[in-house]
Parts: C-alpha cells; structure tokens; sequence
C-alpha cells in the first residue's frame, strides 16, 4: 500500500468517527430536548381514566372518585400513604410542582393527623424534596422535608414551620388549598407556597437544574384508627419562564387574591428573627415587619423578579407608606452571572436634623463606576408628602451607561454605573431594616418596567 493510499485511509476512519460522533451527539441532543418538558402538565381528578399516565403507589390508602372527585378517605388500621407520580423530566432552573386539595372533616368530628404534600423525586427513587401541610387537631404545620441534595448523602432538609413562622393562617381549614414547590436553581432554593402566598424559603439546597426528577403529590395518615377524607382536585407541573424577552415590558398591580409564584420568588428573614406579614390584595401589597435582632442591617423581604439583558429602560415603583422606623423601601437590579455589580433605589427613615424627629428620603445605592459600592440619601424633592402615594423610580441609558434617579417624576441624581449594557440582570423590590429595633408598614401598589426609544 502506498503512502498515500494508506493517508486515505486514515482519513476516512476519522472521518467516518466524526461521522459517528455527529451522529450521536445530535441523537444525545434531541433525547435530553425531549426530557426538558417546557409545557404545562395541568390534570383535574373526576374519574378514574384522570390518573392515565401516572404511577399510583398505595401503602393502606387508595383513591376513589365520587361526583366528579377523587377522594382519598377511609380509617385505615395503621399509617398510611398514597401517592401519584408524573413522568420524568430534565428539573428546569425554574419550575413549580402544584397540587390543589380539600381536608374534609365530619361534621363535629375531630381534624384527622393528615398529611397532604408535593414534592419532585429523582428517577432512580432515592432521593426527594416535599412540601406538606400537617392538618390535624391543633393549628397546621408547615414541613420542608426530604435531601438536601439529589446526588449524594448530606445533611437532611428538615423544617417545620408553624402557622406563626410560616406567616400565615389557615382560616378556612375545610376550604379548597393550592400548595405548591418552586425550585429555583439561582440562588438554588426550594420555595414552599400555599394560597399563592410564598412561605419562608428554606436556605440554600443541593438540588441542580438538569437533575431527572419525577413531579409528586401525594396523602399521609399520620395515625392508624383515625378516619381521613381528603379531596385532590388538581396536579400541576410547569416551567416558570425567568427571563423577558424583548420587547421589554413587566408590569405589576399587586392586586390579584394572591402574589403569583411564577413571576416572583420572595426571599424573606427566617423565623424568629423578624415579625413579618406579607399580604396581597385589592389595596396592593402590604408588607409589614418588625426586627426582633440586636444586629444592624437585615433583610425584611426580597421579591424577585424575571432576569433581563441590562438596556435603555425605565423602571418605576409606587409606595404607599404608613411607617417606616429605621428602615427602607427599595426597587432596583442586580448582575446574575458575572460580577455582583447592581443598582438600587428607594426610600429610607433617617433622623432629622437640629434634633427633629424621623424623616423620609430617597436614597440610592450601587457599584458604581470604577467598581466602588456606594450610599446616598438626598432631600426630598419639592412638594414632598411622605403620607401621599410616592413613585419611585430610575431610567438607564445604555450610551452613557448612567441610571437618573427620580422620585415623583422629579430627578434627584445621575449615576454612572458600573453594570454593562445588555448584562443579565435580574428585578428585585423589598424592605430591609436598617438598624435593631427597626419596622415598616408599607403598601406597593404599582410597578412598571418598560424599554425606553
């Protein structure tokens, strides 16, 4: 064989390898497109051909269907489980597993020790996260259980919140209940929310986008000889979309029965460590906190919102503030990936001078060019009335990459910052309280983000 020849050869073999491995890579591709399910799986419970598709795992418990509903019921002898699991799916960095349900109790009977939870579950079935609501004679119960990570044995998720720490009351316990989990893989949280409300997030888990993980709900009884009766009426498994495309636009009244999972994550001080209350409704938001610590700066509540690419934008806030004690309000941005460079602005409690009492300014706060983080409160524009609804607000030019800080439409300062135009920056609106013994009582009732030009 000539030399040449025997190049050919060796050519084509490794032609024929990339070939292969083209191949493969794009039948790879397709196979994990497939496991990235991007599409809401929504299924109402009436009849038993609604459980077509998910796996019915019964341990004493078993579901019946009774005038258009599934029923979990019955006094089984010892503890008992049952519960329904969704096909696989790539866990996507932001998605929401939902379970709609009823606690029915016998009229004049006592609330029976149930458990009704939902939760993802990894293919191989060795590693899980719930959410559960605790029903039974005393007030509920709010538990976060299961791995702290899908891929190896550490420290156990373990939280059981009670109706104070977890910031909310079941008042209506026999009434119909959406609970739900939200994962977020940035900053990589299991977030519980009941009634649209976000609970306390649970800190920081081990649970990574990507994982193969099956949705889950299901109904413990607790105790052997106690009848249960639980209806579930909905399972839900959907992709939250974490990013605006353009044309930019988010707007926000805050004036729903409940503060939407999808578009927001609430980060808030964990329990014993402030009084907080969080309450959307027909008024707006109500955010309420009191600080219970001896430290300085600590974090009432933080909404966040979608990421977006940094660009020519408006970005504006109204407030309605009844108190505000050593505290602030804020709206503002911050880098997601690459450096923690972000732009705030509100308004602060801060003393008067020639001794007067408390005063209410704006403030801004960011990196600001060069790299430097930096503080500043300014007066008030003129006509200011701290008791009237007061907008806030910031726009951005990408040419100039400077932020004009306005309060009331009025312009209060120019910035120039050092976030990049078309960086990934995500919203962010909050309270935070500025020193020990510090408090706010605030309603936010509008807000807008829009692109400029």
């Amino acid at each position: 064989m000539s030399v040449a020849r025997a190049a050919r050869a060796v050519v084509g073999a490794l032609g024929g390898l990339l070939l292969g491995y083209i191949l493969y890579a794009h039948a790879t591709q397709a196979i994990v497109a497939r496991e990235y399910r991007k599409g809401t799986d929504l299924r109402r419970f009436g009849v038993a051909d609604d459980l077509a598709g998910l796996e019915v795992r019964s341990n004493g418990l078993e579901p019946h269907f009774d005038g258009g509903r599934m029923r979990i019921h019955g006094a089984p002898p010892a503890a008992a489980t049952v519960s329904f699991l969704g096909s696989e799916r790539r866990l996507d960095p932001s998605q929401i597993v939902r379970l709609r349900f009823r606690i029915r109790t016998p009229e004049g009977g006592p609330r029976a020790p149930v458990d009704v939870a939902v939760g993802l579950e990894t293919s191989r079935g060795d590693r899980h996260v719930e959410i559960a609501m605790r029903d039974g004679p005393g007030p509920a119960l709010f538990r976060i259980h299961g791995d702290r990570s899908a891929t190896s044995r550490t420290e156990p998720l373990a939280l059981t919140l009670s109706e104070t720490d977890a910031r909310t009351h079941v008042a209506d316990r026999d009434g119909e209940h959406d609970l739900a989990l939200r994962f977020e893989a940035d900053p990589r949280l299991i977030v519980p929310v009941l009634d649209g409300v976000p609970l306390p997030a649970v800190g920081e888990s081990g649970w990574l986008a990507g994982t193969l993980v099956r949705p889950w709900i299901g109904v413990r009884a607790r105790e052997g000889g106690v009848p249960v009766d639980v209806e579930i009426l909905e399972m839900e498994s959907r992709v939250v979309p974490d990013h605006l495309a353009t044309p930019l636009r988010f707007e926000e009244d805050f004036k729903g029965a409940v503060l939407d999972p999808a578009r927001w994550t609430v980060l808030a001080a964990g329990p014993g460590l402030a009084d907080l209350s969080l309450a959307p409704g027909a008024g707006g938001l109500h955010l309420r906190g009191t600080s219970r610590q001896a430290q300085g700066f600590q974090l009432g509540f933080l909404l966040r919102g979608p990421t977006f690419p940094f660009d020519d934008l408006d970005l504006r806030a109204t407030f309605t503030v009844r108190s505000l004690v050593r505290s602030a309000l804020v709206i503002g941005v911050g880098a997601e990936w690459v450096m923690p460079w972000f732009f705030e602005v509100g308004l602060v409690d801060a003393p008067a001078g020639d001794g007067g009492g408390p005063t209410l300014v704006p403030f801004c706060h960011g990196t600001f060019r060069g790299g430097q983080a930096g503080f500043e409160t300014f007066p008030p524009p003129p006509g200011f009335d701290p008791r009237a609804p007061i907008e806030v607000g910031f726009s951005y030019d990408r040419a100039s990459r400077t932020a004009r800080f306005r309060v009331n439409g009025a312009k209060i300062v120019e910035r120039a910052l050092e976030l990049l135009p078309y960086e990934e920056v995500r919203l962010k609106v909050g309270a935070n309280f500025q020193e020990p013994g510090a408090s706010f009582d605030a309603v936010a009732t509008a807000l807008a983000l829009r692109r400029e030009n």
